[in-house]
């Protein structure tokens, strides 16, 4: 289980402007850090972790040229896509993420 970040950090973390998409699994996913993460290099069938915060949007922007993965961090399920399922994103697209629990996400 990840080790989830609160509120107080929120004004530590910014933008990510250049994010590379790595792997093909949610072991092997590039994990996001930042609140707006911009993901410009992804291969097809490639993919990101969402940041583990708790009640935090988040932004995820695909301005890579292939559909991105969007994997919820270990033990999550996005809405009701099952536990650790992805979510893709279409190229030239922005996923919005709020865990509101260790187990739980949304993604609009």
């Amino acid at each position: 289980m990840p080790q989830y970040v609160g509120l107080p950090v929120f004004a530590k973390l910014s933008t990510a402007s250049t994010v590379a998409a790595t792997g093909t699994t949610q072991a092997t996913a590039a994990p996001l850090t930042a609140l707006v993460s911009i993901v410009t290099t992804c291969a097809a069938g490639a993919g990101v972790i969402a940041a583990a915060m708790l009640n935090v949007q988040t932004q995820v922007l695909n301005r890579s040229g292939n559909a991105l993965l969007v994997y919820p961090p270990d033990g999550v399920q996005f809405e009701a896509y099952g536990t650790n399922a992805p979510v893709s994103v279409a190229v030239s697209s922005t996923l919005h993420v709020m865990l509101i629990s260790e187990t739980q996400g949304y993604v609009f």
